[in-house]
């Protein structure tokens, strides 16, 4: 049987190569623009094609609600691996933040973008891990192995706040 403990790993395994893929996709610019010589545009403006455009297309890839999530799920499990049977009310609302977040992150895509969503090259690869493998992976770990039980009604709101901190930066 597999411990709480290992696939607490496995998730914090597959949300940061997930995280890490994407990442490296976007400051080697391995998804370049269909049209060439066309700088991308994103969420915050253009970048420039090739290296000389990385850093602003890491920033452009932290202005997406996934991103954030995948982060999100990462430090926890991570967090949760370490020390699995350590329980504080900071672990609990990220648990708690994280489960939401990643839920979204899954429902939404579904629901509203992935109809539409044009993925090519290496982002089958990266919109597989972020949008699919994390979060399910991280739903069916919380279903194997929780924690579960240690969501408090003070938590309803706070587990927002991270989202709020998303909307914020974007």
């Amino acid at each position: 049987m597999i411990t709480a403990k290992r696939l607490f790993g496995i998730n914090a395994f597959a949300a940061w190569f997930g995280y890490g893929v994407a990442e490296v996709a976007n400051i080697f610019h391995l998804v370049p623009s269909s049209e060439p010589y066309v700088a991308d545009t994103h969420m915050f403006g253009g970048s420039a094609a090739g290296l000389a455009g990385a850093i602003g297309r890491v920033f452009d890839s932290h202005g997406y609600f996934t991103t954030w999530s995948n982060i999100l799920v990462a430090i926890t499990l991570t967090v949760l691996y370490q020390h699995p049977t350590v329980r504080t009310s900071m672990r609990d609302w990220l648990r708690n933040s994280a489960l939401l977040m990643i839920t979204m992150t899954f429902v939404l895509y579904n629901l509203l973008l992935a109809p539409y969503a044009k993925v090519e090259s290496f982002h089958i690869v990266t919109n597989l891990l972020t949008h699919y493998i994390t979060p399910l992976v991280t739903i069916a770990v919380w279903v194997a192995a929780g924690p579960r039980g240690r969501f408090r009604f003070s938590h309803t709101f706070t587990v927002f706040i991270v989202p709020i901190g998303y909307l914020a930066y974007t």
